[in-house]
């Protein structure tokens, strides 16, 4: 057979050569972007408590939602990709997804209720259906991927059968636990801002199961409020760093002491990756003076505390 020449090969035709293309092969699996911009772990982690927070109120059937994901569903027939999103709720899941290979892409939504899943694989991001078929999904970009992989994680018992665990939010402790995580993001972003995530290490797989825990809610501390066991009884003094007063204990009010409470700039938002990075400098003010025991010219704390509002007590 006579090799084609340089000009036959220029004049094949567009459908010619499309004919000639290699099919498309099934996407990889899921792999974080190796280059992720600024702000992708404060961001994440900001998202993560956000989303502690909505599990832990019962009042929310839907606590997780991830958009702008690929997803692919298969059966026992075919593999349809595309577009879309999925819900994590009370009840079961929600996936949201269009084929970007039909000729009249429409949106569809499959909804199953938790008794219709079968599980979810841990190292990726996909969940398997009573009816045979599964989802795959693929985040779009880094920022979503340390979402998914955090929550996935934290949530693999509870997404593989222990429903329970989504039922009884307080009790099941998974919303601490995701706080846990987001700490670690916020205080390692280099290490996590392309994604990578091992929740298991973070945790050390040793997290008791809590019996009740409330949302943590923030507010600043004034005279009257109660802090562990002491009341606020009168403001000793305000300044840069803090604000301190003078408190007496509950049961013996013979019992003295002064809790100074943290001192954050008006710009930053009570509950963000930023708050809790000065309350974390600020608890490094008690550690500090432990360091210093018995030292005269230091005073030494002896507790400390981030809930109402980051809190130090001293003798």
């Amino acid at each position: 057979m006579k090799p084609s020449s340089d000009k036959e090969k220029q004049a094949r035709s567009p459908q010619e050569k499309q004919a000639r293309a290699p099919k498309e092969q099934r996407a990889p699996q899921v792999k974080a972007p190796k280059i992720a911009p600024a702000g992708v772990a404060e961001n994440a982690a900001r998202r993560l408590r956000e989303i502690a927070t909505a599990f832990e109120n019962q009042s929310n059937d839907a606590f997780f939602v991830m958009h702008n994901l690929v997803v692919t569903r298969n059966t026992q027939s075919q593999s349809i990709r595309g577009p879309g999103a999925f819900q994590i709720s009370r009840s079961g899941i929600t996936v949201v997804f269009i084929n970007a290979n039909s000729r009249n892409p429409t949106q569809k939504q499959i909804t199953k209720k938790w008794n219709q899943v079968i599980g979810v694989t841990p190292n990726n991001f996909d969940i398997y259906l009573q009816d045979h078929s599964s989802f795959e999904f693929q985040p779009a970009n880094a920022e979503d991927h340390l979402v998914l992989s955090a929550f996935w994680q934290t949530f693999n018992d509870a997404l593989n059968g222990f429903h329970v665990l989504i039922e009884n939010p307080k009790q099941s402790g998974l919303g601490n636990r995701l706080r846990t995580v987001a700490q670690y993001v916020d205080t390692h972003r280099a290490e996590c801002s392309n994604g990578a995530l091992n929740v298991e290490d973070i945790l050390d797989g040793d997290i008791p199961f809590v019996e009740e825990q409330e949302t943590q809610k923030y507010s600043p501390l004034k005279v009257g409020d109660v802090v562990d066991g002491w009341k606020l009884v009168r403001q000793l003094g305000n300044g840069g760093f803090g604000t301190v007063f003078h408190a007496q204990e509950q049961k013996d009010p013979q019992n003295v002491a002064a809790i100074k409470t943290m001192r954050v700039p008006s710009e930053v938002k009570v509950g963000t990756p930023l708050f809790h990075r000065h309350a974390d400098l600020f608890a490094e003010e008690a550690t500090r003076s432990f360091n210093f025991f018995a030292a005269a010219y230091v005073l030494t704390a002896q507790d400390e505390g981030k809930t109402p509002w980051p809190w130090i007590r001293y003798p």
